[in-house]
């Protein structure tokens, strides 16, 4: 096992007082090599930086990993914030989300996906269907990155 990424963007808001509990992490987004996959990590919050995805993109990443612990209420948000990264990336973006049931101290929604580099929802998991599994095509990540909006030059 070898360390990937340290949390940079650490919010403050109720139930999530990272930025006050913890120290952030360094300013690195690198990729890692798993199989062979170029993969980026971004934890909860760094996903709404879209110009790290971008960067992911100009780095070869095909994969884009991002674990989160977000509230019910905003599932539908995530995702779509998720469909932007994998869209920004040209990556097939995972997310996974804690659960926990509706009403309980903390409040994680559960919600994961499996998005393409094209935007669109894959597979997604909630109560009902905790796993998903889908088979991706590396090169698709790869050809993604020659086209709209990912070879425009910034």
């Amino acid at each position: 096992m070898l360390p990937v990424h340290e949390k940079y963007y650490l919010p403050d808001e109720d139930g999530y007082w990272e930025a006050s509990w913890y120290q952030r992490g360094q300013l690195e987004f690198d990729t890692c090599q798993a199989l062979d996959l170029s993969i980026g990590v971004q934890i909860c919050t760094e996903m709404w930086f879209f110009e790290w995805a971008r960067r992911f993109a100009d780095a070869g990443a095909e994969m884009l990993c991002i674990p989160r612990a977000t509230p019910h209420a905003s599932s539908a948000k995530w995702l779509a914030g998720g469909q932007t990264a994998a869209v920004c990336a040209g990556a097939y973006c995972l997310s996974s989300n804690l659960w926990t049931p509706p009403g309980s101290e903390a409040d994680c929604g559960g919600l994961g996906w499996i998005v393409s580099p094209e935007g669109e929802v894959l597979a997604q998991t909630d109560r009902e269907q905790p796993f998903a599994t889908v088979d991706i095509d590396p090169e698709f990540a790869r050809h993604s990155k020659t086209t709209y909006p990912r070879y425009v030059d910034e």
